[in-house]
């Protein structure tokens, strides 16, 4: 008899607008997103690739080129640094080409 496998928290958490917008700008404002703390990180780290797409889907909605909180946080290889622009940074990082 086949075995039944269980799905993961992430795959059964229903997520809503709250925890896109958490995963844009690593805030949970309105209090119905992932929360605060190490246990809110671990949980945004488990959902973004569940809901990467949504979130990219978002930004370009609202017409907007940056790249979100969690992707800095838990793709991106470098930190964000905020001295600098992001074009900046994402074009000494080689992800984004510099139209010059």
């Amino acid at each position: 008899m086949p075995r039944v496998r269980r799905k993961t928290k992430s795959q059964r958490r229903i997520y809503n607008g709250n925890h896109i917008e958490q995963l844009l700008n690593g805030h949970d404002f309105f209090g119905g997103g992932f929360g605060d703390g190490d246990y809110a990180v671990a949980d945004m780290r488990q959902a973004w690739p569940v809901l990467r797409e949504r979130v990219f889907q978002v930004l370009l909605e609202r017409n907007t080129r940056i790249r979100p909180w969690a992707w800095w946080r838990f793709e991106s290889s470098q930190q964000r640094d905020e001295s600098i622009s992001e074009r900046d940074q994402m074009i000494r990082m080689g992800v984004l080409e510099s139209a010059k």
